[in-house]
């Protein structure tokens, strides 16, 4: 690619340069001991062998669990509702103002995270209040998504494709399981309305 008389553009000349260059880095680290997502691969070992000694998880697995699936309500200042829309298309938790009017229901109670193992499998299941709400399991992909959040919002990577339908799986999951004493709230910008039904209360 690198001789005058080649026909491959430019562009395609740096792309194969890039390639080629990736490869000897990864062949390099292969021979060296170093696998390819060595982070994610070691905080998923340690998950699974603390989930086998004491049935929880690392706290940077719970933490970033929690991130993921429950993020906190910061339109308001002071407020840490977990608000899941209840009529829209996806249930992605509200993050910060709406453009729209939207209804949501504040997931209330508090998250707790047990861990078990079935073989090779890392499994958590997610209880509110000591109710059983759903039970998911952490594999690679989902890893990837945990490591990539912050305290405050969630992370996304290119496993986002795998990962992001199972998400909202668990996220409908967490909707239907709404506790009866749950509140409702119409968000428009940064303004919360409560419109929690009486009977609810």
């Amino acid at each position: 690619i690198m001789n005058s008389k080649s026909l491959a553009r430019d562009n395609e000349r740096r792309g194969l340069l890039a390639w080629y260059g990736e490869y000897l880095i990864r062949l390099f680290a292969f021979s060296q001991g170093f696998p390819a997502f060595y982070e994610e691969i070691t905080e998923w070992i340690l998950g699974w062998r603390t989930a086998v000694a004491n049935g929880r998880l690392t706290n940077s697995i719970e933490s970033g669990l929690k991130a993921l699936l429950l993020p906190e309500y910061r339109g308001l200042r002071g407020r840490k509702e977990v608000l899941l829309p209840i009529f829209a298309s996806k249930t992605e938790p509200l993050i910060e103002r709406t453009v729209e009017k939207v209804v949501a229901m504040e997931f209330s109670g508090t998250p707790v995270f047990d861990a078990s193992v079935a073989a090779d499998g890392l499994l958590v299941e997610l209880k509110v209040d000591r109710e059983s709400v759903v039970t998911l399991n952490v594999d690679f992909s989902l890893v990837r998504e945990i490591l990539n959040c912050t305290s405050e919002s969630p992370g996304a990577s290119e496993e986002s494709v795998i990962s992001v339908p199972r998400i909202e799986r668990i996220r409908s999951a967490m909707l239907v399981s709404g506790r009866e004493n749950a509140r409702i709230y119409v968000v428009e910008g940064v303004r919360l309305e409560e419109i929690t039904p009486k009977v609810n209360r």
